[in-house]
């Protein structure tokens, strides 16, 4: 088989997509939808104490506003700034002033546990 015939039968197979909508699916299966909900004083310093114990390469379970519902995303922490009021969990960048609830559900493994960038 020649070069060209090659790069066309690449070519032929590159836009195919065996299962159409299910990249969509998985992103849709991604957020837990949860009910609405107003913090109380004492679950803002829950939320404060459990903000200064993370650390990038922590497990979190966090719920927060997006758009017009509360999602709930799992995921590891990539980046934690304080200054920026934002936290990424994996590639999802979340506002920390729209967060209502924050469990740390395992911590880093890393020896040098890096602080919040300030």
């Amino acid at each position: 088989m020649n070069k060209g015939n090659r790069a066309a039968r690449a070519q032929l197979f590159q836009s195919f997509d065996a299962l159409a909508g299910f990249r969509d699916l998985l992103a849709q299966q991604e957020k837990v939808i949860v009910p609405p909900r107003v913090l109380s004083e004492d679950e803002r310093e829950q939320l404060d104490v459990t903000l200064a114990q993370v650390r990038v390469g922590d497990v979190l379970r966090v719920v927060f506003q997006s758009e017009d519902v509360f999602v709930e995303v799992t995921g590891m922490v990539s980046r934690f700034c304080l200054e920026e009021r934002r936290i990424d969990i994996v590639k999802r960048k979340i506002d920390l002033l729209k967060v209502v609830e924050m469990e740390i559900v395992e911590k880093s493994r890393i020896e040098n546990e890096t602080e919040p960038i300030l």
